[in-house]
């Protein structure tokens, strides 16, 4: 049987690595809940197979899961903003951005606004200011009016 994962022990990996540590979460999630209805509906065999899945796979715990859930989003949340100055560098509009990742043009660049208020607040000096303003000019390329 496998050693139970430490959240706290996540550190900095990757974003695969930490997408299967939800996935085994999930999973083991899944096989406790056919265990337990293959044990109330009295089936010995999938009570078995439930037990051998359980067993044999990784032990990574619901709080594992959600603590690599959590620290995936966050991950893919920073590489989102980055991703759209690239793509407002190479000339996408806000309005392609936006449909993009499911919203409006002025939803995206809104968001996109607030992501890099944040960021100037928070941790300025890894924060390439003028840069990252420079992408909120408007499609025609005036500046941002907000």
């Amino acid at each position: 049987m496998s050693r139970p994962s430490e959240p706290a022990a996540l550190g900095m990996i990757s974003a695969a690595e930490l997408l299967a540590r939800v996935d085994q979460a999930y999973e083991r999630l899944t096989w406790s809940e056919v265990l337990a209805g293959a044990e109330r509906a009295g089936r010995a065999e999938h009570v078995a197979v439930a037990r051998r899945a359980l067993d044999d796979g990784p032990v990574v715990t619901a709080l594992d899961g959600l603590a690599a859930a959590t620290q995936l989003v966050e991950m893919v949340t920073g590489q989102r903003w980055s991703l759209m100055l690239a793509a407002r560098e190479s000339g996408a509009t806000w309005d392609q951005i936006g449909a993009a990742v499911g919203a409006s043009g002025e939803q995206a660049r809104s968001r996109y606004r607030e992501a890099i208020t944040r960021q100037e607040r928070c941790a300025p000096q890894f924060h390439d200011a003028a840069r990252a303003r420079a992408a909120l000019t408007t499609d025609d390329r005036e500046p941002d009016p907000h």
